[in-house]
């Protein structure tokens, strides 16, 4: 089952305990430091006609593997060792939709295969005990590691905050309850999410925060061994540059609030820096918080530039530089008409790297453009794969694209200016001339992925491979290797995806029929824009191609065929809808199914639903669970009732909030969930859902989840109660004034700051001596929002805080 997988790694990394990551034992293992050197046989290659056979070296320009040796040697941390607890979530398999300025739907999938899953549980290893050293051996890392394998179908839009709501809420626990399996839930002091995706998909909007993304993409282990691990690090540096500033517990008169931070609840709650902070965890670290972040500040600069810059981790010295990456490799093969040519050959499941040819070794300079502003070689490919010839000048790059991309002309987001050549991959030799003027002094050539390669998945899973032969530079002006301008060929898959709208947009009997022969089209993007571009026009004609396609085994295909026979209304449209719902080819499009189904608003289709709770895919029976709660009726409500049995919280979770608490049958089935369930959030759904029934013994028991040993489900209670703001949430409010946690308390008192009718200082008296921060700072807003007056002894207290903003505030500096 998807997220049974999580077990617990015991990351202090001690010989010869291995950690556990996703189910199998991850060895702690180091990338090795052999040099990547290119052979004498290679240097000395007649193909690079634009050097002199003297004088030629090949420059180091991709990161590799460094000196892991102070690593491996690095003492172990002792028993002592304060436990750094981490969530990470492996997201398998993304695919992205997005939209390009002409108007062209293209899918960007990517996915980890099971090599990759394997280097990836060596990088965590690996991380772990970056983090040891980082922290003196005074920190180990115990890690919760969970291999999500449902494909993830969203677009480039979505991001990690979306995610920690979607997915991660149901998952993470905020401390207190212990649930009967005694499963580890939370709190954590850091979620990370290891993902495969492109082009900032899964980024965070904020610039440091307990919830931190890294994308294997950015950093694929087979092809820079070692910078996986350094990203992950300066993600936990952001993490703990979070707690100090944000959420930072302190010490309180002569005790210390013992409830570790979580990274899911209250993180936008008003916190405040304060000038001698100490985090309980920490307590026996001999640091201050405060003194952590300043360190953390120094190695990372400014919040604004943190990013993913890995020389900002200080462990540079763990990557070093080489000729090539390491999933390219350069070699000379025989050829039968050219003699030794150079193969360059690429392998892995990304797009990434690439390999430099000779520069001068004097000068560093490939050639200068001003005096030669030709560059010609030979070149032969079968790969279905783009593949570029980069010149980077000093201020100027040019990549030279063989062959057109699916999308072309390309075009990326960075400086470079990309050429796609009419170049046939067809396995045949073919001659290359590039005007290459206005590079100026060119200082490296380099072969390797295109710039919108290196943001796509690739097409096909075989080495990528090319053969070059005869590079040199000239004047000549002739013989020019043409430009593919204006977009792609209409012969090309793109361009007939783009001539689908063209004829949508015809309106002509003869452009749709043109349109509907494009359903049946070999490319699945062509399909995708053509499914797209008709469902508007409701075309009937189009049943039987729209029918075949919802079968279609890409899940985005199918949808788009799906939503056209939802546009048809007619039922046998409804009849074919039906029958995916029911023999889909794919969960994903099952899923799709029965959302469509529902807006029926048939509550006979409950049934039929119901039947995905078989399936393997937890988000196709979470998609189940919300279209059965949209159905009207008892028999829907009840049947509902089977998804809160669900292994998954996020099934049971949609299962909750979709609930019908007005049959009597549910809201008992509720009270069992409100008190069993061991997850924070699917227990707090319950209860708003017995908050809101229309049966006051059942309102009754919603209430008693203030007192919840959740304080997830507390905190959850009380941002309830401030948005929907109700006299009868009163008493439960008074008793969360008097709560153990200070964030519960402050969230009590903002929640009293919207509540109708007089709020009483006798209501809130447990706070009016109270030393936190966040407790006073709430107490001032409620204060002033209510023009309540506090007591001297109170304001003495508020005067004299440890927060200086709460200090002047009650001094009248507001």
């Amino acid at each position: 089952m998807t997220f049974a997988l999580a077990l617990v790694i015991a990351t202090a990394l001690a010989t010869p305990v291995s950690p556990q990551v996703a189910g199998s034992a991850a060895a702690l293992k180091y990338p090795s430091s052999a040099p990547i050197e290119p052979s004498a046989e290679l240097l000395a290659w007649r193909g690079w006609g634009y050097l002199p056979a003297e004088g030629r070296e090949f420059p180091k320009l991709y990161p590799a593997a460094g000196d892991w040796g102070p690593v491996a040697s690095a003492p172990e941390p002792g028993k002592d060792a304060l436990v750094w607890r981490e969530k990470i979530v492996i997201v398998r398999r993304l695919d992205l939709m997005d939209r390009l300025p002409n108007g062209l739907f293209i899918q960007r999938r990517s996915s980890l295969s099971s090599v990759d899953i394997r280097q990836l549980r060596e990088a965590i290893a690996r991380w772990a005990r970056l983090v040891a050293i980082e922290t003196g051996g005074r920190m180990r890392v115990e890690a919760d590691v969970e291999v999500d394998d449902a494909p993830l179908l969203t677009d480039s839009k979505y991001d990690l905050g979306a995610f920690e709501e979607d997915e991660l809420r149901s998952r993470v626990n905020a401390g207190g309850y212990e649930p009967d399996d005694r499963v580890f839930r939370g709190p954590y002091h850091g979620v990370m999410v290891v993902h495969p995706g492109f082009g900032g998909v899964l980024a965070s909007k904020r610039p440091f925060g307990e919830v931190e993304s890294v994308s294997v993409a950015d950093a694929p282990p087979n092809a820079t061994p070692g910078a996986l691990e350094i990203d992950m690090l300066t993600a936990w540096q952001r993490q703990l540059r979070a707690l100090a500033e944000w959420r930072v517990h302190i010490l309180v008169g002569d005790g210390v609030d013992s409830t570790p931070p979580s990274p899911l609840t209250g993180a936008s709650s008003a916190t405040r820096v304060v000038p001698e902070p100490l985090w309980p965890g920490l307590m026996a670290w001999d640091r201050s918080i405060e003194f952590i972040a300043r360190r953390a500040h120094e190695r990372l600069g400014s919040p604004w530039s943190l990013g993913s810059d890995r020389q900002a981790a200080g462990w540079f010295s763990l990557l070093s530089n080489a000729f090539r990456s390491s999933n390219v490799a350069l070699d000379l093969v025989s050829d039968v008409d050219r003699g030794k040519v150079l193969r360059s050959s690429e392998r892995g499941s990304f797009r990434a790297g690439g390999t430099a040819l000779p520069v001068a070794k004097d000068t560093r300079v490939v050639f200068d453009a001003t005096a030669s502003s030709r560059l010609t070689f030979w070149a032969r490919s079968t790969s279905r794969d783009p593949i570029g010839v980069w010149l980077r000048g000093k201020d100027k790059a040019l990549v030279l694209c063989l062959g057109s991309d699916a999308l072309a002309p390309e075009s990326g987001p960075r400086s470079e200016t990309t050429r796609v050549l009419a170049f046939q991959r067809n396995g045949a030799w073919q001659q290359v001339v590039a005007n290459v003027s206005g590079l100026g002094r060119v200082t490296s050539i380099e072969i390797g992925p295109t710039p919108r390669a290196l943001e796509s998945e690739r097409t096909e899973l075989s080495p990528i491979e090319a053969d070059f032969d005869d590079f040199r530079v000239s004047n000549d002006a002739s013989g020019l290797t043409p430009i593919i301008q204006g977009g792609p060929s209409p012969n090309e898959p793109a361009g007939r995806a783009l001539s689908a709208w063209k004829l949508a947009a015809d309106g002509t009997p003869e452009a749709r029929a043109s349109l509907i022969k494009l359903l049946t089209d070999p490319s699945d993007l062509v399909r995708l824009n053509a499914l797209k571009a008709i469902a508007p026009l409701k075309a009937q004609e189009a049943f039987a191609s729209l029918a075949q396609e919802a079968r279609d085994l890409d899940p985005r295909t199918a949808e788009a065929a799906l939503e056209g026979l939802q546009a048809l209304g007619t039922s046998e449209a409804w009849s074919e809808i039906r029958r995916v719902l029911e023999a889909g080819t794919s969960e994903e499009a099952r899923a799709v199914a029965a959302r469509l189904l529902s807006a029926q608003g048939d509550s006979k289709l409950a049934g039929p639903i119901s039947g995905l709770l078989s399936s393997r895919n937890w988000r196709t029976r979470r998609a189940a669970a919300r279209a059965i709660a949209a159905l009207p009726g008892k028999d829907p409500a009840i049947i509902e009732l089977i998804f809160l049995q669900e292994t998954d919280p996020a099934v049971r979770l949609a299962a909750t909030q979709g609930a019908d608490a007005s049959y009597e049958l549910v809201a008992n089935r509720l009270l069992w969930t409100a008190v069993n369930d061991p997850s924070d959030a699917v227990r707090a759904a319950a209860y708003a859902k017995l908050i809101g029934s229309d049966k006051e013994n059942f309102r009754r028991e919603g209430y008693r989840g203030i007192r919840d040993d959740g304080r997830g489900v507390r905190l959850e209670l009380l941002k309830l109660f401030a948005d929907k703001p109700s006299e009868a949430h009163r008493g439960a409010l008074r008793i969360a004034v008097a709560d153990p946690d200070p964030e519960v308390r402050a969230a009590a008192l903002r929640a009293f700051t919207v509540l109708q009718g007089v709020v009483s200082l006798e209501e809130i008296g447990n706070v009016l001596k109270d030393r936190h921060p966040w407790v006073q700072a709430a107490l001032l807003d409620l204060s002033r929002a209510r023009s309540l007056p506090l007591p001297d002894e109170t304001l003495a207290l508020l005067r004299d805080s440890l927060d200086p903003d709460v200090a002047r505030r009650a001094k009248g500096g507001e």
